[in-house]
């Protein structure tokens, strides 16, 4: 398939430097942007369903940043209230696979993921897939201290 027929959130767009990279349109197609929805939505709600955890019971949400207006639809869509919903896309744009660690990261360093933390995570890709898992964040090992000999 040429780069042109591919839909415009994995165009591959050429630079004057040959370099290439996937562009990022302000707002994806209103169809498009539904499917993502209910695709996290039903990967997350299967996630917790088979491991026998409630929306209420996921301390933070992490969700692929995409844009900020999917994220809240799949928060809204869960029963998420947004204080407990990660939106960093502001700040870091789609950086698509590495939205998540990234937003986790962040998340843990504004003290809203810490030692016991039950974390839902949400990613869409490319050809219209989901996936979906909790975590439970353990308490950080102590750094040794380094022996002076």
């Amino acid at each position: 398939m040429a780069p042109s027929e591919l839909p415009p959130t994995t165009r591959l767009e050429s630079e004057s430097s040959s370099a290439h990279s996937p562009s990022r349109p302000t707002r994806a197609p209103p169809a498009t942007s539904s499917r993502w929805v209910a695709g996290e939505t039903e990967a997350a709600r299967a996630v917790l369903e088979r491991n026998g955890v409630s929306v209420e019971q996921v301390d933070y949400f992490i969700a692929h940043q995409a844009n900020a207006r999917i994220v809240a639809a799949v928060a809204d869509a869960l029963g998420v209230p947004h204080e407990k919903a990660s939106f960093n896309v502001e700040e870091t744009a789609n950086t698509s696979a590495a939205s998540i660690p990234l937003a986790l990261a962040v998340a843990q360093r504004d003290g809203h993921v810490t030692p016991g933390s039950l974390v839902g995570m949400v990613a869409f890709g490319a050809g219209f897939v989901w996936a979906a898992g909790i975590a439970s964040f353990k308490n950080r090992p102590t750094p040794r201290a380094r022996s002076t000999d």
